[in-house]
């Protein structure tokens, strides 16, 4: 793995290989005097998303076949039944990635 950061549009290579959570820190702040330095100042406002817990979690039910057909090695059929799903959702990351799976 290979960590870098994106200043003003410029790559600046941090660190190869896996780090612990102190290097990690370190970078983090050298990143941020890096950006202050560029002249990148300001805040970003946290993005909240409140999730109800009454919300089902489990697999997408619209590939629930589609999976059932790739578990049983029926992988054509699997194709089949995304095309289907992606006719009306062209753009749909999850759909995209099923299809390409199968």
């Amino acid at each position: 793995p290979m960590l870098v950061a994106v200043i003003g549009g410029q790559l600046a290579p941090l660190a190869q290989g896996t780090i612990d959570e102190q290097q990690f820190r370190q970078l983090t702040e050298q990143v941020i005097q890096a950006a202050t330095s560029a002249g990148m100042v300001g805040r970003a406002e946290p993005v909240m998303v409140e999730v109800s817990s009454e919300e089902p979690v489990g697999p997408d039910p619209r590939t629930v076949e589609a999976e059932k057909l790739m578990d049983a090695g029926k992988f054509d059929e699997a194709v089949a039944a995304y095309d289907a799903l992606l006719a009306s959702e062209p753009n749909d990351p999850v759909l995209i990635a099923g299809r390409n799976g199968a």
